[in-house]
């Protein structure tokens, strides 16, 4: 396939595979999404608030974190809604590997501070990056600082624990009744 037929199909691709892995999520899978870092990278999902609509919407994201704050980017020009929404209402929620955590974003617009984090969460994107052209860990500086400029990063910093019904793991309930129907009907046979 040649790359005018991929971008043609990004977005769909993009599209499929945000609602598979929210799915994931919801079913509690979130363990086996991040279970492959060197391939799938470093998977959270934001739930953030639409700015024209008003509803919640959950973005999965790669992202990398030190000490305690979570970095994430998302290309300027292309599949961002989700980062222009973080500036319109910077009160998200974060779902993370090890939890669900109400959190404040914001865009960074420092310029060395942002290419050089844009580079950590790329390098920790499995596959992501390449799939947009943008290869972090072969690149020299001014090309990737070339780069970097199509890209926005977000600063996160977690504010505090969450639960309730309407989190990560919400359909974990799926799996028994999937399990007792599978062995229920073997047993039958």
């Amino acid at each position: 396939m040649n790359m005018e037929k991929f971008d043609q199909y990004l977005p769909l691709i993009l599209k499929y595979g945000n609602r598979a892995a929210i799915i994931m999520w919801k079913l509690g899978m979130e363990k086996l999404l991040n279970a492959w870092p060197a391939v799938l990278g470093k998977m959270m999902v934001i739930k953030h608030t639409d700015r024209l609509s008003g509803k919640d919407l959950y973005t999965p994201v790669n992202y990398i974190e030190e000490n305690g704050t979570i970095y994430c980017t998302s290309f300027i020009d292309r599949y961002n809604d989700w980062m222009i929404d973080l500036v319109s209402n910077p009160q998200v929620e974060i779902w993370l590997p090890d939890g669900w955590f109400s959190a404040e974003a914001e865009i960074v617009e420092d310029g060395s501070e942002k290419v050089s984090r844009i580079r950590s969460v790329l390098n920790a994107s499995g596959f992501a990056a390449p799939v947009m052209g943008v290869y972090p860990k072969s690149m020299d500086e001014f090309e990737f600082q070339q780069a970097a400029e199509s890209f926005r990063l977000a600063r996160i910093q977690r504010q505090s624990a969450k639960t309730g019904p309407e989190g990560p793991g919400n359909l974990a309930w799926v799996w028994p009744i999937l399990l007792f129907l599978v062995l229920f009907k073997k047993k039958r046979r």
